[in-house]
């Protein structure tokens, strides 16, 4: 259906831009598609239920909308779109396919792309609704305007996604039904820097709650909350009457100025062995809350202990370290390879309940990160103070606990909230590693702080064209026992590995792991203890009385809570 509708497109003089034909050789697949879409006036949206549970496709229809590329849904089969779908297409004119007569709906999707494009050539008709049906919304005499490509989308059979998209586009109008006060669907081109979706809904929007995702991803991941109350002074009741002078009400204080926290701002915030931690805004969710991450790694740590207490030993059972990696899994038990390598089991995991610990001693309620249960007796951490300690009162209220979905692994699987099967992980590109992370098995778990998950990641800074590249703290290089940092920080110019909380799920023990380049994740035991730490949060509010300029070098600081 896709190679139909493009070859109709182009038959009819419309250039289009379409996946994996248009990718240049060489080039990142994820760049590719960003940069179509952001040059892009016109998206196609091959509507089916496998682009509709797709979460590549929904990353893609965010970006549309981000960029106010104009969207088309193209129907061939009869669904309802999923709430999150709902929420970027709620109010745009869907063309339908549904009947035999699939040459005629295609001239008809062909009919409109050219009048969208007559729109764009000829602000004047603007002035006027505009309508798919022939001869309406349409100035004589005026031809699709040249160099333009159309926004074609659709999953495949297994995780394979196509994409076309416009080039140029200098301002663009929404495909939107005009509602009955209106005469105009035009949306004006904002000059203010670009936001996050969520924070763009129009007034009239219907409030669609986000589903949770491991993601991430679809994974935004927090499940809403009261919003904190603001408490402002009582002004004075009024006075009963009597004969003396009234009581004269002084003036209220004006208001302080707030400052809204926007994507890319970096805001200093809590401290972390001595040192503010700058947090960089990766996301701002539907609720207007700033997820917020780490700018720089700022300590090395197991992600779990080996949970028999002691590294590489159960009893008198040593670990084969001579052992091939793939005769592993079949020679040890997955409970023998927990105790042996640690737990993949974020719930449950150490690194989990120190980030989210205020306690000088933190409680583990498994076997904790001592010296003889990780990796060789290296930065263990058990008697470290959590890593709230040091944040101050005002710091904790102003974060916000959010319950995001969490993928499990084999042995969790049986406590599952959702999925049908498990993550099936495989190292690869930044691009191969999406297979079955829909459906996977998942426990929705509440955090103060938490690691990314794999789709966050992906979501929230490498489709927006970013590597997941990182550097580390002075303080997090001094204090590393494991010496990893400095056999490695040659390899990519100083930046370094990174975890996330996903887990490889077919086994027990193996832990998602952002690579040193920022374009690779695999994913290795938890009891590895020379691994980056990022932690992220949710802040409750984004507008705060800030001072600064919101930059690595002049990080905003927080003035008031």
């Amino acid at each position: 259906m896709a190679d139909a509708v493009c070859s109709a497109l182009e038959n009819s003089g419309i250039r289009c831009w379409i996946a994996p034909r248009d990718v240049l050789p060489g080039k990142e697949w994820g760049e590719a598609i960003v940069d179509a879409i952001s040059g892009s006036k016109i998206m196609v949206l091959i509507f089916s239920s496998a682009s509709n549970r797709s979460q590549q496709v929904l990353r893609e229809v965010e970006r549309a909308v981000n960029k106010n590329v104009i969207i088309i849904p193209f129907r061939i089969e009869d669904v309802l779109p999923t709430k999150s779908m709902e929420y970027f297409l709620y109010s745009t004119h869907w063309l339908d396919a549904l009947t035999p007569e699939i040459k005629k709906h295609i001239a008809s999707l062909v009919d409109t792309v050219k009048k969208l494009m007559q729109h764009e050539a000829d602000p004047d008709t603007i002035s006027r609704p505009f309508t798919t049906q022939a001869g309406k919304g349409q100035r004589k005499g005026k031809k699709p305007a040249l160099y333009v490509a159309i926004g074609l989308m659709i999953l495949g059979l297994g995780t394979f996604s196509l994409i076309t998209a416009l080039s140029n586009p200098n301002q663009a109008t929404s495909l939107a039904q005009p509602s009955p006060s209106s005469s105009t669907v035009a949306m004006e081109p904002s000059s203010t820097p670009e936001a996050p979706s969520g924070s763009e809904m129009p007034p009239d929007a219907p409030l669609t709650q986000v589903e949770p995702t491991d993601q991430p991803l679809g994974e935004s991941s927090t499940t809403p909350t009261e919003t904190p109350k603001v408490v402002t002074e009582n002004t004075p009741s009024a006075e009963p009457e009597s004969s003396q002078a009234p009581v004269q009400t002084p003036e209220p204080e004006p208001e302080k100025a707030m400052t809204q926290l926007k994507v890319g701002q970096v805001i200093q915030f809590g401290n972390y062995n001595g040192k503010p931690i700058k947090w960089r805004v990766i996301h701002i969710n539907d609720a207007g809350e700033p997820l917020i991450l780490t700018s720089e790694i700022v300590t090395l740590k197991p992600f779990d202990a080996s949970e028999s207490g002691v590294y590489n030993q159960i009893g008198d059972t040593t670990f084969d370290n001579k052992m091939p990696k793939d005769q592993i899994y079949t020679s040890y038990t997955q409970e023998d390879m927990r105790a042996f390598k640690g737990s993949n089991d974020w719930a449950s995991s150490n690194i989990r309940e120190w980030l989210n610990s205020d306690e000088r001693l933190v409680k583990y309620t498994t076997q904790p990160p001592t010296e003889s249960a990780v990796w060789y007796g290296m930065n263990d951490y058990d008697k470290e103070k959590g890593f709230l300690y040091n944040f101050s009162s005002e710091e904790k209220a102003l974060i916000k606990p959010v319950t995001h979905r969490s993928i499990v692994s084999v042995l969790e699987k049986d406590q599952a909230a959702g999925g049908s099967a498990l993550y099936n992980f495989k190292q690869g590109s930044l691009d191969d590693i999406w297979y079955n992370i829909e459906g996977a098995y998942y426990r929705s778990i509440e955090d103060r702080v938490f690691l990314l998950s794999v789709d966050e990641a992906l979501q929230y800074i490498y489709d927006r064209g970013e590597l997941l590249k990182c550097y580390l703290t002075e303080e997090a290089i001094e204090r590393d026992e494991s010496y990893w940092y400095n056999d490695l920080k040659n390899r990519d110019g100083g930046s370094f590995l990174w975890w996330l909380r996903t887990p490889n799920a077919n086994t027990s023990c193996e832990v998602c792991i952002v690579s040193t380049s920022g374009d690779l994740i695999y994913s290795d035991y938890a009891v590895l203890c020379g691994i980056g730490v990022r932690p992220a949060c949710y802040l409750a509010a984004s507008a705060l009385d800030l001072v600064g300029s919101g930059t690595p070098e002049d990080p905003y600081i927080i003035q008031s809570y």
